[in-house]
């Protein structure tokens, strides 16, 4: 039995995506406003799903939920769905935002939470802006460069910006985060990269150090750029894995300039699983309309 997904709020009438937790590997997760089905289903890949909203534009109090569907089967919708607030105003002002993520001085990104769609996350030091992103949704990685070496001990702070239309911009409490941790090793070990099927966009890196940049090498192409925020990395590639590919990855911090000594072993793609043929149930009652399979087929997926 697959159990609901879960809808990750906050969201407002500015959402171009929603993000959706608890999805299975492989799963078509199919969004849900005001019950009936919305946006643009996406295969489920990790820990978190983003579904694109497409042409569907929220307003304030529709309820937002999830179902997942696999091997035939479909889920109930989400028992706790999402409500769409309105966006922000100078009269609702905007919620805090909170650090998702450990923190220590080599750390390349920030992942933060509880933020508005359409505003712009900003990070700082001792009153120095070290890094700022926009979002696009609940949460967004920040990338962080600190000007001069950070230490053991040195505390952030950040906070969310918002300009509405033709109004003034709009800024959400300051936020301090807990104390920066010692440093990881300066050479950290190289991660390990899962052998994906034929035909993925994605592979599964994991072994990262928090706030960690990744690079993966398919084949010749080195893909750079990915934020490690503290779970295993979905790192999409810019074509299909093939069956005679090798994909590896390694680690960085921009921070300290510490890199894995090398690549990880690379690991080669695993066939994918052959569909099975469909099957049309009878008896077919006498005078029957002709099955969808037979008079309908271009409309089958």
């Amino acid at each position: 039995m697959l159990l609901p997904p879960k809808v990750l709020g906050p969201i407002n009438q500015l959402a171009t995506s929603v993000t959706v937790l608890g999805a299975v590997d492989g799963a078509t997760v199919q969004l849900l406003v005001n019950g009936a089905a919305a946006g643009v289903p996406v295969v489920a890949t990790g820990l978190s799903t983003a579904v694109g909203l497409g042409a569907t534009v929220l307003q304030p109090g529709q309820q937002i939920a999830a179902t997942q569907s696999k091997g035939g089967e479909t889920s109930v919708p989400s028992p706790f769905p999402e409500t769409v607030s309105a966006a922000p105003s100078a009269t609702t002002g905007l919620p805090a935002v909170v650090f998702l993520t450990g923190l220590h001085p080599c750390i390349d990104w920030v992942w933060m939470g509880g933020t508005i769609p359409g505003a712009k996350v900003v990070v700082q030091r001792a009153g120095q802006t070290v890094g700022s992103a926009g979002a696009g949704g609940a949460n967004v990685s920040v990338p962080i460069h600190f000007p001069t070496p950070a230490s053991a001990g040195d505390v952030l702070e950040a906070f969310q910006t918002f300009t509405p239309a033709g109004g003034a911009p709009i800024q959400g409490p300051t936020v301090p985060s807990l104390p920066l941790v010692a440093a990881p090793p300066r050479e950290p070990p190289a991660p390990t990269v899962q052998p994906p099927l034929e035909c993925d966009m994605a592979v599964l890196v994991s072994g990262l150090n928090e706030g960690a940049s990744m690079i993966v090498k398919h084949n010749a192409d080195e893909l750079a750029g990915y934020p490690f925020v503290g779970t295993p990395v979905w790192a999409e590639l810019v074509k299909p894995a093939r069956g005679a590919d090798q994909i590896a990855a390694k680690q960085k911090t921009e921070q300290c300039g510490g890199s894995s000594s090398g690549f990880s072993p690379a690991v080669g793609v695993n066939p994918a699983p052959k569909l099975p043929t469909p099957v049309i149930l009878g008896p077919i009652c006498p005078n029957a309309p002709q099955p969808a399979s037979r008079r309908h087929r271009h409309r089958l997926r």
